[in-house]
């Protein structure tokens, strides 16, 4: 995120924004690939969002400058994970991201 302001900062006033785009679980043919499809069905549906979904947020994001966006449940808590201590927020994440 840091990297990100220092490129607001340079562009100010500009006319150019930079958004930061932080979605979680997208529906899309990744999980397939990567061979991970199993640990995304685990996920409850309201916390996958469809492309389309994480598409529309960005554009409205760009269109309104924000810095950053997240969209769908998953993206709106993330930031909470920099402030969670380690021992809740990690057996959290092993519940759908088996290591």
């Amino acid at each position: 995120m840091e990297g990100l302001k220092a490129v607001a900062r340079q562009v100010a006033g500009t006319g150019v924004t930079a958004t930061s785009l932080r979605p979680g679980p997208v529906e899309t043919e990744f999980g397939e690939t990567a061979g991970i499809d199993e640990v995304f069905s685990k996920l409850p549906a309201f916390a996958r969002d469809t492309s389309a979904e994480v598409a529309a947020a960005a554009v409205e994001a760009l269109e309104k400058g924000k810095r950053a966006v997240g969209p769908g449940v998953v993206g709106r808590l993330a930031p909470a994970g920099q402030y969670a201590p380690r021992s809740l927020l990690l057996p959290a994440l092993r519940r759908f991201y088996p290591i």
